[in-house]
Order: C-alpha cells, then structure tokens, then sequence
C-alpha cells in the first residue's frame, strides 16, 4: 500500500518524502499480537526512518492503561496528543480514522481534550481541519 512505497520502496515521492517534513503516526488497535497485520514491515518503517514513522498498537486484551483499563487507539493517542494535535493545528497535517464507528468518540476526545487544555475551542478547530480537508474518516 501507500505506506509500503513511501518507506520500503525507491520511489519520487518517497524521497521527497524522506528528505522533508512531516512524520507519519500510526496507532493500530487490534485484540491480541496475532492480529497485527504487517507488523514486520511497520517496525522495518520505524528501524529505518526513526524521525519519519512511529507506530503505536493498542492490543486490547493483552495490554492495560495505567488505571488497568483495556488498552486502545485513543490511549496510545493520548501519550503524544500534544504533537499530534499541534501537527495538526499548526502544520497543517492530516488525520486519517479507519475503523469502528464506535472508536471515534474515543479519538476524537483525545484531541477535544488537547484543544480545552490549550484554550482553544474544538468545535471550532474540527470545522477548520474539516474545511481544510486535513480530516478524514472512514467508519463502519
């Protein structure tokens, strides 16, 4: 896929990529270890480009919170939310949610959470992403 190109294969795009800005974090939110799907090539991603690609995984039932709560997307989110919510407000990147309807609650909380600590008005900020087009879900 995408991913796969713009770090394990030579391509334009993936050199510009490497040489520039930006960095891709990725949180994957499965059950257990055995359903990491391409876990090797993500962890080959974060080996080789250190700066450009972090992978977090959020493995329900073997993984707890600090307070010994399941551990998922929205917790790993929590770890970095001040980068992910500057990159988003300031840098202009880009967000991406796949999966359950019932995660984004979840994922979006994290950030509305960011948003209220720095004194800014979520509401108002998703409509900018929104408009921008920096925001994307794919839900089901």
């Amino acid at each position: 896929g995408f991913l796969h190109r713009l770090f394990l294969e030579d391509t334009p795009a993936a050199r510009a990529f490497q040489q520039g800005n930006g960095t891709v974090y990725m949180f994957l939110g499965v059950p257990d270890s055995s359903s990491v799907l391409y876990q090797r090539e993500w962890e080959e991603m974060e080996r080789r480009f250190p700066e450009k690609f972090k992978v977090f995984y959020a493995l329900s039932r073997e993984q707890k919170t600090a307070t010994g709560e399941r551990m998922y997307v929205q917790h790993r989110m929590e770890q970095v939310a001040d980068v992910l919510y500057s990159a988003l407000k300031d840098k202009h990147a880009h967000m991406y949610v796949c999966g359950l309807k019932s995660m984004l609650p979840g994922v979006t909380g994290v950030l509305e959470r960011e948003a209220e600590r720095r004194g800014d008005g979520w509401e108002g900020v998703y409509k900018l992403l929104k408009k921008n087009k920096q925001w994307h879900v794919e839900v089901y």
